[in-house]
């Protein structure tokens, strides 16, 4: 069978508005990823735009150096108590939700 012009051409239209949409999502994320493997002088003196001269790990060990892990720590808690919190009332609600008669 073959498909209609209108419901091609708006298949089309949905992929690359998806397409447009997917990269204007990961792009921000590539390029946090790639200024955090360039030294703190390349980072400011040079282009940010540009690739890493040279990949460094400086960041990574300045971040862990700070508090860092405590606060990874306290957010990691905070979502566990919150993921535990919603998940006891969510089930409750669902279920007293699932007893009623529409």
């Amino acid at each position: 069978m073959l498909k209609s012009g209108s419901n091609v051409a708006s298949r089309v239209v949905i992929y690359i508005l998806a397409v447009i949409w997917v990269v204007i999502t990961i792009y921000p994320l590539i390029f946090l990823l790639q200024n955090s493997f360039k030294t703190s002088t390349e980072f400011y003196m040079g282009n940010v735009w540009t690739l890493p001269g040279r990949f460094s790990l400086e960041t990574y060990q300045k971040v862990w150096a700070t508090h860092f892990p405590r606060f990874l720590a306290n957010s990691l808690f905070v979502v566990s108590l919150s993921l535990t919190i919603l998940l006891l009332a969510g089930s409750s609600a669902a279920f007293g939700l699932s007893r009623i008669r529409f």
